[in-house]
């Protein structure tokens, strides 16, 4: 409720579900433009008590920092802060008008506005075990499993007597050429390069095998041909390849990937058998629970359709941001791809533009300004794009793109 000179007369509840990019980055502006006058509780209600700042989820694999945590970002005093986290696991969402709250696991929780930023999930496209029988990249816990898994290989192989007996143990495959899956590739080769020097110097002798399967025709989907062949060539020096044009049909039992080859329509299905369980980040959805929503949404990825504010149609009480909407640059007409920076752009702007339409503020609708991209392509290696053009390349590229990153995790953008 508003009252005269856009003062607050009761205490509005404001609750973001999720703590990821976007959720985070909303809670930080409020924190920035909460003044001591407002009458408003914010809360920000996530799973984890950490929050995982997913950019740096491949470089993690080697052991790099990716999470802060919650408590240090959002600091309780006792509960007198005006953003406060709560760790708490999200069941349901009401969108009744009559019973404004959310189900939790400790019970609902109430809210004058909410802002819905429960972000993505690996999809797998109804392809089958895929979702069982590889290895996705969504949280720390997900790396885990892979050095586990690439670890294990290495054992396996060092106790074997010839390289044509390591060579099926020492493959391993990543499913989808984006910039998480040429990363992470990267990541690989100097996770495999370093255990193989400490652990078995003497015992393996050949390079391990990484296969990047891709069912377009291309890499790096939104970057220039120009940066295109320069990770190409990358690459190639680090003995990656790239299975162009491969369609993934199923996930078998023992973890091999059957793939068809898309230019040849009447070719036979083949098997790419890893050592270990494949890598799959091919490709994301909204979460399970805005999946659920009685809203409009995208069939195939099902992201929320919102307005130019990026509120639910009809319901101006409600945001839906980060991977979780499907919002359209207003210059393309385009929907903004499912990427950290529009994330973090859409969480501050929706606290801005909530405050705006309390305090009876002239508000303009979202616009996503595209600062660049930025890519990790080997150890002190880096790529960055800058706004106005300027190309940043190896260890300049790495220093910026660390700098960067680190800056956003730990004071935000």
């Amino acid at each position: 409720m508003t009252g005269s000179g856009g003062l607050w007369e009761m205490t509005q509840r404001i609750v973001i579900l999720g703590n990821g990019i976007a959720g985070v980055a909303a809670g930080r502006e409020f924190q920035r433009r909460l003044r001591a006058k407002d009458s408003v509780s914010v809360s920000v209600l996530g799973a984890s008590d950490q929050y995982v700042f997913k950019p740096l989820l491949p470089d993690a694999l080697n052991y790099h920092a990716a999470t802060k945590p919650m408590a240090t970002i959002f600091p309780s005093n006792g509960g007198k802060a005006p953003v406060q986290f709560k760790k708490v696991i999200v069941q349901g969402i009401s969108l009744d008008p009559a019973k404004k709250e959310v189900q939790t696991s400790e019970g609902p929780v109430p809210f004058d506005s909410l802002v819905i930023a429960l972000g993505s999930k690996s999809a797998y496209y109804n392809i089958k075990r895929a979702d069982s029988h590889t290895i996705p990249l969504e949280e720390p816990v997900h790396l885990h499993r892979m050095q586990a898994m690439i670890l294990g290989q290495l054992a396996a192989a060092a106790q074997k007597n010839t390289p044509a007996e390591q060579v099926p143990l020492l493959r391993f495959v990543i499913v989808g050429a984006g910039a998480t899956g040429v990363e992470l590739a990267f990541e690989l080769r100097q996770f495999l390069d370093k255990a193989i020097a400490k652990r078995y110097p003497q015992k393996i002798k050949i390079q391990p095998e990484i296969k990047i399967i891709e069912s377009t025709n291309d890499i790096l989907p939104g970057f220039s041909a120009q940066e295109k062949a320069y990770v190409k060539q990358l690459l190639k020096r680090a003995g990656i390849q790239i299975l162009y044009q491969s369609s993934v049909t199923e996930v078998t039992e023992a973890h091999g990937v059957t793939i068809i080859d898309k230019t040849h329509p009447d070719s036979k299905p083949t098997e790419v058998k890893p050592g270990g369980e494949p890598i799959w980040v091919a490709g994301v959805k909204a979460n399970p629970l805005v999946a659920s929503l009685s809203v409009e949404k995208f069939p195939h990825n099902q992201r929320v359709k919102v307005n130019p504010f990026l509120e639910l149609p009809n319901r101006p009480d409600i945001y839906v941001i980060g991977d979780a909407a499907a919002a359209v640059d207003p210059n393309t007409q385009q929907v903004l791809p499912a990427m950290g920076q529009v994330a973090e752009q859409q969480g501050a702007y929706v606290a801005r533009d909530m405050l705006n339409k309390w305090r009876h503020q002239s508000r303009n609708p979202f616009s996503f300004q595209n600062k660049g991209v930025m890519l990790s392509v080997g150890p002190q290696n880096g790529m960055v794009r800058l706004l106005d053009g300027w190309l940043l390349k190896g260890y300049i590229g790495s220093l910026f793109r660390k700098w960067l990153y680190r800056y956003k995790m730990n004071v935000g953008g």
